[in-house]
């Protein structure tokens, strides 16, 4: 089975308690970085809402924690798309994280990691409306495989 890290956006949208999102990754058995691990306790209010946070990763998620490959391959990162398309730390860990371990990167924002080569993602389409009473049996959401390429110095996405 293939390793699938989720973004921080992700990970937010389950603990908000999106179920059929949380009934899709139950199937791929997903992780995080200790980016993500630090974003999401970050952005909690109480102690209550961060041990709340820290339970539902500790218990869903496995962890990548960041090693020098991991640190040397962000470097790369923002050396090369830094100034030009305005990668920031955080994004550039996470995707040096799934490019070390092999890992598909899922996330809603897609356009945040489109002209980094060899990143694999996982775009989450939508069926239907959001909020609408669509069981998991429906597929309400789908996963998307994409790779970026570089062909001739243009970047592209491939399903």
């Amino acid at each position: 089975m293939a390793i699938v890290v989720a973004d921080t956006n992700i990970v937010s949208e389950i603990l908000r308690g999106n179920a059929r999102l949380d009934a899709e990754f139950d199937v791929h058995s997903p992780y995080v970085n200790t980016v993500i691990y630090l974003e999401m306790i970050q952005g909690q209010k109480s102690r209550i809402e961060v041990r709340k946070a820290e339970d539902f990763l500790q218990n869903g998620f496995g962890l990548f924690y960041l090693d020098a490959d991991t640190q040397d391959r962000a470097i790369e990162l923002v050396r090369m798309y830094g100034s030009s398309h305005n990668l920031q730390l955080p994004d550039a860990l996470i995707a040096a994280t799934c490019l070390i371990e092999d890992a598909f990167l899922a996330t809603y924002n897609v356009r945040h990691f489109r002209y980094i080569p060899k990143l694999k993602m996982l775009r989450l389409t939508t069926r239907g409306k959001p909020n609408s009473a669509v069981t998991n049996r429906q597929v309400a959401i789908h996963f998307q495989a994409v790779t970026v390429r570089s062909i001739s110095n243009r970047l592209f996405i491939s399903s």
